[in-house]
C-alpha cells in the first residue's frame, strides 16, 4: 500500500511540475510577444513653453 502511494505521489508531483514549467514558458513567450507588438501612448508628455506669464506670476504675488 505504502509502495502505491508513493508512485502516486511521484506521479502527481512529477505531473503539477510539468505543468507550472509550461505554464511560466507560456507566461513568458506571451510576455515577449505582447512587448514587441505592444506601443505605449506617452500622451501625458507633453512639452512646456520656456515663456513666462508675467500676469500669472503677478497675482501669486498678490496672494502673499
Amino acid at each position: 500500500m505504502k509502495k502505491q502511494f508513493s508512485r502516486y505521489f511521484i506521479l502527481v508531483s512529477l505531473l503539477t511540475c510539468i505543468a507550472v514549467f509550461f505554464f511560466v514558458v507560456q507566461k513568458s513567450y506571451e510576455n515577449l510577444i505582447s512587448a514587441s507588438t505592444h506601443q505605449e501612448d506617452y500622451s501625458l508628455i507633453k512639452t512646456v513653453s520656456p515663456n513666462l506669464n508675467i500676469q500669472v506670476l503677478d497675482q501669486i504675488e498678490k496672494r502673499r
